[in-house]
């Protein structure tokens, strides 16, 4: 991911904020996709692709980001010319496919089979923020830089928690693909709709706590 952000801005003039971004980021996050599915299935099997425990708690999260795809689309934020939402469509279903294979199926899962649920959740988390450190080498500030790796390590703990909860990571590859969808496919309207990010902010907050304390007294494996 490093060298994406690197090849992006240094090479092709590309900042983390600019539409062309996906243009090269694409091809990179295809091969890394690839990889992540080869190793989830050599070393587990595509467990967490197999039985689902629905839980209230992801309905819940369901429903909240439902709302945010609906005022998305009613906004017409995603009407750009074709390539570009194309592009943006595959770009972000690679990227929702392999992040969520590698930090909530590898590494949630290698954690808890061998340490606490509270260790596994919060050290998944951690490795899932400090990803998005990359962001720097693509023009991010500092400042972006610190408020993503807040945001996207309260957004592991909770959805950590959803995972172990269910017990499938096919919820949070969808999760994952709508947000990025939304983020990626207009500036206009995330500029517009800054609110969004704060309450998702908070959303997630709250469900990482709420769940955290929940799962800390259940017993219940990937």
């Amino acid at each position: 991911m490093a060298i994406a952000m690197v090849v992006a801005y240094h090479i092709f003039g590309y900042k983390y904020t600019d539409p062309g971004l996906k243009n090269v980021l694409i091809y990179f996050e295809a091969i890394m996709t690839c990889y992540a599915i080869f190793l989830y299935l050599k070393f587990y099997k595509g467990k967490a692709f197999k039985k689902m425990a629905v839980t209230p708690w992801l309905l819940v999260y369901s429903l909240f980001l439902t709302v945010i795809l609906v005022l998305f689309i009613v906004q017409k934020g995603y009407l750009q010319n074709f390539d570009s939402f194309i592009t943006t469509l595959i770009t972000t279903i690679f990227i929702a496919i392999s992040e969520e294979i590698v930090y909530r199926g590898i590494v949630l899962q290698g954690f808890f089979e061998n340490n606490s649920k509270f260790k596994a959740i919060i050290c998944s988390a951690i490795l899932f923020s400090l990803l998005h450190f990359v962001n720097i080498f693509a023009g991010f500030t500092i400042t972006s830089v610190i408020l993503q790796l807040l945001n996207t390590f309260v957004h592991g703990v909770a959805i950590g928690c959803l995972m172990i909860l269910t017990a499938n990571i096919i919820p949070f590859i969808i999760f994952h693909f709508v947000w990025d969808f939304i983020m990626l496919s207009s500036s206009a309207f995330v500029q517009h709709n800054a609110w969004i990010i704060f309450i998702m902010l908070i959303t997630d907050i709250i469900f990482a706590v709420v769940l955290l304390k929940l799962i800390l007294n259940k017993k219940k494996e990937l």
